[in-house]
């Protein structure tokens, strides 16, 4: 039960922001950008998700309601680990535990 109450304000978070990104931006633009046939979408969904700080409970609807709105399975997991595991806090985060 803890667990739940630790993880539940991410994952409305998360809901949010994919009920946002459902109802307010377009298919077209996405698939544009990040689709199937775009070489470019895992590259470039890495390098937005890094400056961003993603929880991955908080990427969980919103790497569906991007799935569902056309976006390469690649560049979701291409965002979510830039997010989570390269963001530029783990970066900083990693560099001063060395340095310690």
């Amino acid at each position: 039960m803890r667990l739940f109450k630790d993880v539940l304000p991410y994952l409305l978070i998360g809901a949010g922001i994919g009920a946002f990104i459902h109802e307010v931006i377009p298919e077209n633009f996405l698939t544009t950008f990040a689709g199937v046939d775009n070489f470019l979408a895992i590259p470039l969904a890495e390098v937005v998700g890094i400056p961003m700080y993603i929880r991955t409970e908080t990427m969980i609807p919103v790497a569906s309601i991007l799935m569902a709105k056309g976006v390469a399975p690649g560049a979701v997991i291409a965002l979510i680990i830039g997010g989570a595991g390269a963001s530029l806090h783990e970066l900083l985060l990693t560099r001063i535990k060395h340095v310690a």
